[in-house]
């Protein structure tokens, strides 16, 4: 079993490891792999003895806020640790990492990142798209989620609700047994107006957003393909995707619906069937029918 957190001190937020067995009571004393003091959101994948850990980190320089993804990685199931590797290459804010491993042992990274927008900078830091990344095959990350997106800066002191903003975020992966690569997220760029919820004098805006589960896929050795909406349904909003492979090679995914409208519902996709389950009901055994 290996194990990642993030560890909260005064003047600092590191990432830990420790390592257990299974059947045994203890763990090994913890193993701090970030080198700054701003490292948060640890992921971990292993396989095959190989240890993988991925965390968002802004360095000692917190100003700008501009967090860049690093990963770790250990040859002999988490003795010893190699160097830093820093996976994304934006200069916005890459965050909220989710990472799996492929059958022939390269990680997959995804985040969030607000620094490949269309417009020249500084306005292209306006929406965050979603980055994959299998490294040591991809040269620089993959932008999943940009293609058809219309993003629009607002008029100052004219219009704010000009503005489209629309989030691609929360990014969740999974890898099946051939090495098709699955990556979930969620996105707003559906609704009306995406970013705004209403301001004095103007008007009420969508609250929450319209928001949808995408999800992409790309086969082993193949490219990325056009997201895919797996939610369809405006009048939910869709949040906090997660994704797993069954042994009968089908994606399954969860997606939360928080509070809207009712948060004992869950939407559970298998292959190409949208079920509406209640959370109080028997559903498949799989790390994928968690209930929020």
């Amino acid at each position: 079993m290996h194990l990642v957190a993030e560890q909260h001190q005064p003047a600092a937020t590191t990432v830990v490891y420790r390592r257990g067995s299974t059947g045994r009571d203890t763990l090994t004393d913890p193993v701090v792999l970030s080198t700054s003091r701003t490292a948060r959101f640890p992921r971990v994948a292993a396989r095959n003895g190989t240890v993988w850990v991925v965390w968002q980190d802004e360095g000692e320089d917190q100003t700008p806020r501009r967090p860049q993804i690093h990963l770790r990685s250990s040859v002999d199931n988490g003795e010893s640790w190699g160097d830093v590797v820093v996976v994304s290459q934006g200069v916005g804010r890459a965050m909220h990492p989710d990472i799996d491993v492929t059958p022939t042992g390269l990680p997959v990274v995804v985040w969030q990142d607000n620094a490949t927008g269309t417009l020249p900078a500084p306005l292209n830091l306006a929406a965050f798209d979603i980055m994959a990344r299998v490294v040591g095959q991809d040269a620089e990350p993959i932008n999943l989620s940009g293609a058809g997106k219309s993003v629009n800066p607002a008029i100052p002191l004219v219009d704010t609700r000009s503005a489209r903003h629309p989030a691609s975020i929360a990014p969740a992966v999974a890898v099946r047994g051939d090495g098709l690569i699955a990556v979930s997220w969620q996105d707003n760029r559906f609704d009306s107006e995406p970013g705004w919820t209403g301001s004095l004098l103007t008007g009420e805006g969508t609250d929450p957003d319209d928001w949808e589960i995408l999800v992409a896929t790309r086969a082993a050795g193949g490219d990325w393909s056009a997201p895919v909406n797996a939610s369809g349904d405006a009048s939910h909003a869709d949040w906090h995707s997660t994704l797993a492979f069954t042994d009968v090679i089908r994606t399954m995914q969860a997606t939360c619906l928080a509070t809207y409208p009712d948060p004992k519902y869950f939407f559970l996709r298998m292959s190409n069937t949208l079920r509406h389950s209640s959370a109080s009901s028997s559903a498949p055994s799989s790390s994928a029918s968690r209930h929020c």
